[in-house]
């Protein structure tokens, strides 16, 4: 798992995207931490800072 900026998401060994996630047009992604096996913590950066939950077998936000 990782971010760059623009977007985030998760590669596996083999080189298969399992999820990404673009950042919104003004937003950056700065960092992320995956929670167990199925939930990413990410950090938005815009003028009003958003961490999020998102189900990382998804790609869908659980929380905001």
């Amino acid at each position: 798992m990782f971010s760059r900026m623009a977007w985030a998401g998760e590669v596996t060994p083999q080189k298969q995207v399992v999820w990404r996630m673009a950042a919104p047009p003004g937003t950056e992604f700065h960092s992320l931490q995956p929670i167990g096996l199925d939930r990413v913590l990410l950090l938005q950066n815009d003028p009003v800072p958003t961490v999020m939950i998102v189900d990382s077998k998804s790609g869908a936000y659980k929380h905001k």
